[in-house]
């Protein structure tokens, strides 16, 4: 088994010492897509990072607004008790006001988790742009690619 990768390698090697031009062509081709790729990738790390860390952000927000919001609800209520208000109840006061920052609430985190899936979305497309950018390469360089393809392969089938 060995002996026939070994006699392969060597078969190859043959072809492209006897062809350079035609391997280089290859050579640069492959490397060409192979990068490509690989900056796709790493755009889409980044922007998938990127979203990782609005969440972590968003969390932390919202957490820092809930904490903000109990201590004034909890000042409305007493406020509102030792001024002797009449017009209702401290809860009542308390519920509405809950209610009124649970809508507010609610948009922000909305915003956020649009951020976060929109920063996804992007990342899925680095990684497309990247394999697409590749492909188009390759298709690009291909007049030089066929000929060079063929010749190391006759070479390789001639020897």
């Amino acid at each position: 088994m060995i002996f026939t990768i070994l006699a392969g390698l060597k078969t190859v090697g043959a072809a492209i010492v006897a062809n350079p031009m035609a391997a280089a062509t290859l050579a640069s081709g492959a490397v060409g897509a192979y990068g490509s790729v690989q900056q796709g990738k790493a755009q889409a790390d980044v922007l998938k990072e990127q979203a990782r860390q609005e969440k972590i952000q968003a969390e932390a927000d919202e957490l820092l607004r809930r904490e903000e919001l109990n201590r004034q609800l909890a000042a409305m209520v007493a406020a509102a008790s030792t001024a002797g208000y009449t017009g209702g109840t401290p809860e009542s006061i308390g519920l509405y006001s809950a209610q009124q920052a649970g809508k507010s609430e609610r948009s922000l985190s909305l915003r956020s988790r649009l951020s976060i899936a929109d920063k996804e979305r992007q990342a899925k497309a680095a990684k497309s742009g990247g394999t697409a950018s590749a492909v188009t390469g390759v298709l690009k360089q291909a007049p030089s690619l066929i000929p060079a393809y063929q010749t190391l392969s006759s070479s390789i089938k001639g020897t």
